[in-house]
């Protein structure tokens, strides 16, 4: 492929974005191509060396903020009609009630999860600090046996390390819903991106 053709077929599946971030990204394009041309490669090298148009101009696509691929996802192709309006304004009552309804759900999920973790994190707090409070306890109860003392004292440890299994695991946690959220997050993004057959 050419650095012509390249570039063609990645403004064809970048056309849902305003022209001028197409044109942002074609310029990178050009003189990234242009670059490793001038470091000795030949055109067909330097345009192979970039990868797949259509994984190119995905990356681009995801890394748009999300107000900008919603507004060109609804944005019809030819502008808005007066027909087009009067649709969208009559059935306003479904499409927004549905719309506030996923939202409602996406962030109600999202919430619980925040929750979860925060849960998690008060219950190794919680075991952390009730063994140091064995402790300081084991030490400060003069009128208890040696064998008391060091049962408390051991109690204390104990709780202590399961307070901090329990920080392990809670961190797993933490980076699997960051994870999560993420993943979400690239799939909501994929809703609002067109995708273009190029001819």
């Amino acid at each position: 492929m050419t650095k012509e053709q390249f570039l063609y077929a990645l403004r064809m599946r970048l056309s849902q974005l305003p022209e001028s971030e197409i044109e942002k990204s074609l310029s990178y394009y050009d003189e990234m191509i242009s670059d490793l041309m001038e470091d000795g490669m030949t055109e067909y090298e330097a345009v192979a060396h970039i990868g797949d148009v259509g994984g190119v101009a995905e990356q681009i696509l995801s890394e748009q903020p999300l107000s900008t691929l919603i507004k060109t996802k609804v944005k019809p192709r030819r502008g808005w009609t007066p027909l087009a309006i009067v649709i969208a304004i009559i059935g306003s009552p479904i499409w927004l009630s549905i719309l506030i309804a996923l939202f409602a759900v996406a962030f109600s999920i999202y919430v619980t999860m925040v929750v979860i973790a925060i849960s998690v994190f008060a219950v190794v707090i919680s075991l952390i600090v009730a063994g140091i409070a064995l402790i300081i306890g084991a030490f400060l109860s003069f009128s208890q046996s040696v064998g008391g003392m060091l049962a408390l004292i051991g109690g204390g440890i104990a709780v202590i390390g399961l307070g901090v299994l329990a920080f392990i695991a809670a961190k797993y946690i933490v980076k699997g819903l960051i994870l999560l959220t993420k993943s979400i997050g690239r799939w909501v993004k994929s809703l609002f991106i067109r995708r273009e057959e190029v001819q």
